[in-house]
């Protein structure tokens, strides 16, 4: 007793040398708890904010242990024991209060039992409930996606070094998957973004419902998810997660704005590709740009031979995009000429790429770089422009009659675009070249799905003066019925159609194609003639247009326009000639 009267006439002591109320004010008031201690943690001085934070509990001479119903350390930084030889410890802790109400409270414990002027242990707390509760939201939201409530990639890459080093320890496995969600910005382009939104959380739950508890489900950004698997007995097991993780999409979902089917594409990487995370995230990454240059709605698993040839696809990608950001890219047309005379009806354009290290990358490869990647809507746009350009430019320098006829590409994407057709026109009136110049070229896949939007597009476009054709015509499932409802002006008989057309049966298939073409009174167009045998047979079965290496070679706009100034005729008859 007589060392707690010395602690409180210390304290009244000060405030009375200082004759200074606001001084008496802070003593007593201050937010911050002092407790003084004895050697057992019988409390000898409290201040007055002790009866605030604890409640309405005996404070003078008792124990310390007894003002909470409960404590629990939260980010211990030491220890408070009174048994220990140490000054100071900081501690977190989250009490109860003995009338149920829950804190989190900061604790520093200094020994001053060696001070005369104290004599005893000295606890300070102070409640930090709200800055904790903040400080525990905004740790959240640093790890968390906020749209899906999933880990972020932050978080799941930190979840996938912990479990790689047990996985290791405990000679298991562990497998990343990396989930793409298929034709998602064709959602977001026709329903809207906040469909769009909708549909990544529902994919956020069906995921989670797929992961074991033991896993982590992730929204990596964007439309991409990821599946943290561990404890797996080996990395083949890892082929059976994939499958449900596939088969778990394959039901649309049920949205307020009506049913989405919405697939997915797998990548997976197990601890047998990678000696770290960041080399298995990479190789995930690898196997779902293979899986989704194979199709949709399947997955591949990690292989070396992936390394090379994907990465070289993600080196195009990059490269590509550089090229149209810099308008590196050039057209080169194909002359479609009349096989009888060899006159030029008119040109398709491509894009050629001449690249100063690789060279002129093929054509095949850079379209199905684009259309992996997205790029094919940018890259589409840009070479309708400038196509239109140049045959705007020849249709102004020669007479009518003479005009060559121009034969343009249009990739499902594109046409799933809903401002494609609107941007044709644009691009059309913009150019100054006339719509009955143009044949638009179609793939069958294209036409076959039930997309109102699309159907109504061609038509409007049809309706303009503007041809369609099909491109690739038989290597497709395109029905002869259902060639019948669509605006087809013309068929472009496929080239593995024509290197067979010498064989008996080739022979008879090609036959049967072209009676097709005139039975639907479209014009037909050969493509990838090479011999003179193979153009007199298409010529004796009713094709009287093609393209090939026998007939004419690719040029470059400015070729074109010479071709066009020289005595080579020139002949508007695409849709004249029977």
């Amino acid at each position: 007793m007589m060392r707690d009267r010395s602690l409180v006439q210390l304290a009244e002591q000060a405030a009375a040398e200082c004759h200074d109320p606001l001084f008496r004010t802070l003593v007593q008031d201050a937010p911050d708890v002092f407790l003084v201690l004895d050697d057992d943690g019988f409390i000898k001085y409290a201040t007055p904010s002790a009866t605030r934070l604890y409640g309405d509990v005996p404070l003078k001479g008792a124990n310390v242990s007894s003002l909470v119903a409960g404590s629990e350390r939260v980010v211990p930084h030491g220890v408070f024991d009174p048994a220990t030889t140490a000054d100071v410890y900081d501690g977190l802790f989250r009490i109860t209060r003995h009338d149920g109400r829950r804190l989190v409270v900061a604790v520093r414990y200094t020994d001053l039992r060696h001070d005369q002027a104290v004599r005893g242990q000295v606890l300070t707390v102070r409640d930090v409930t709200q800055e904790h509760r903040l400080a525990v939201e905004l740790e959240y939201q640093a790890f968390h996606d906020t749209l899906t409530g999933l880990p972020n990639r932050a978080l799941f890459t930190s979840r996938a070094e912990h479990a790689l080093a047990l996985a290791r320890r405990a000679g298991r496995t562990i497998a990343v998957l990396f989930v793409d969600l298929d034709d998602f910005k064709l959602v977001n382009d026709t329903m809207g973004h906040a469909v769009g939104d909708e549909l990544l959380v529902g994919v956020a739950r069906r995921l989670a419902a797929v992961a074991r508890e033991s896993d982590t489900a992730a929204r990596l950004g964007g439309d991409e998810f990821a599946l943290l698997v561990e404890n797996l007995p080996s990395p083949e097991a890892a082929d059976s997660i994939a499958d449900r993780v596939v088969a778990a999409f394959g039901e649309p979902f049920s949205l307020p704005a009506g049913p989405v089917l919405a697939g997915v594409t797998v990548g997976v990487s197990t601890t047998a590709d990678g000696s770290d995370v960041r080399e298995m995230l990479e190789h995930a990454d690898l196997s779902l740009y293979a899986a989704k240059s194979e199709g949709k709605r399947r997955w591949r698993r990690y292989t070396p031979v992936l390394s090379a040839g994907t990465a070289r696809r993600r080196e195009l990608h990059e490269a590509l995009k550089d090229a149209l950001a810099t308008s590196a890219l050039t057209l080169a047309y194909r002359p479609v000429v009349i096989l009888a005379t060899r006159a030029i009806a008119g040109f398709e354009p491509f894009v050629r790429w001449p690249h100063p290290v690789w060279g002129t990358e093929p054509t095949a490869e850079v379209l199905a770089v684009a259309e992996e990647s997205g790029l094919i809507v940018p890259l589409g746009s840009w070479a309708l422009r400038e196509a239109f350009t140049d045959a705007a430019r020849w249709h102004r320098m020669i007479p009518e009659a003479r005009r060559p006829v121009l034969g343009v590409n249009a990739s499902a994407r594109q046409l799933r675009n809903p401002g494609f057709a609107e941007g044709l026109r644009r691009c059309l009136h913009d150019t100054g070249l006339a719509p009955s110049a143009l044949v638009l070229k179609l793939s069958e896949s294209t036409l076959l799905g039930p997309d109102d939007r699309i159907t109504a597009d061609l038509v409007g476009l049809k309706e303009l003066g503007i041809r369609l054709a099909i491109d690739h015509f038989g290597a497709g499932y395109c029905s002869p019925g259902h060639l019948r409802k669509l605006p087809i002006d013309v068929l472009r008989i496929d080239k593995s159609f024509v290197d067979t057309v010498t064989d008996p049966q080739g022979r008879k298939l090609t036959e049967i194609m072209i009676g097709i073409a005139h039975a639907i009174d479209a014009k037909i167009i050969a493509v990838g003639i090479e011999t003179e045998e193979q153009r007199a047979l298409l010529m004796e079965m009713g094709c009287h247009l093609g393209q090939g290496p026998l007939l004419a070679e690719p040029v470059d706009a400015q070729a074109a326009e010479e071709l066009l100034r020289s005595r080579h005729r020139i002949i508007n008859e695409l849709f004249r000639y029977r």
